[in-house]
């Protein structure tokens, strides 16, 4: 069931993550968990806002559910500049053609927001996979 908060025909949403930085829109919010086709067809936002990727998903994941029921209206993901979005941009829409897509790069780089996002990043963009390579550690 959809809890009426979140019933927004012709509004944007946002598609939210307990694991993800808190976003500054003020559109409301669903979980992650609830996104699915069923939710749209009885929601029909006008837009989908969500990051670009954080721990649960990624904004392919949120194209594909759109997808499924034909949404035609505006994805607009977040995230932080990257050097080549038009990549992740294309990739999208070879999975999801037709799909309308704004990738909103304007978050502020990590030498200018708190150090929680930027750790939250860091771990996203370089994560710490525990490799260690003995070829190149130094002798002491």
């Amino acid at each position: 069931m959809i809890p009426k908060t979140i019933v927004t025909a012709g509004r944007a949403i946002f598609v939210d993550s307990l694991s993800a930085p808190a976003s500054d829109t003020t559109c409301p919010r669903v979980d992650v968990r609830l996104f699915t086709p069923d939710f749209l067809l009885r929601a029909q936002p006008a837009e989908v806002r969500c990051w670009l990727f954080c721990a649960e998903y990624d904004a392919l994941d949120i194209a594909r559910v759109l997808r499924a029921v034909a949404f035609e209206g505006l994805l607009r993901t977040r995230s932080v500049a990257l050097p080549r979005a038009n990549i992740i941009r294309r990739e999208i829409l070879r999975e999801c053609p037709g799909l309308r897509i704004v990738l909103d790069t304007s978050r502020p780089s990590s030498t200018t927001h708190c150090g929680a996002h930027h750790a939250y990043e860091a771990g996203v963009l370089f994560p710490d996979l525990g490799l260690e390579c003995a070829h190149f550690a130094r002798s002491a």
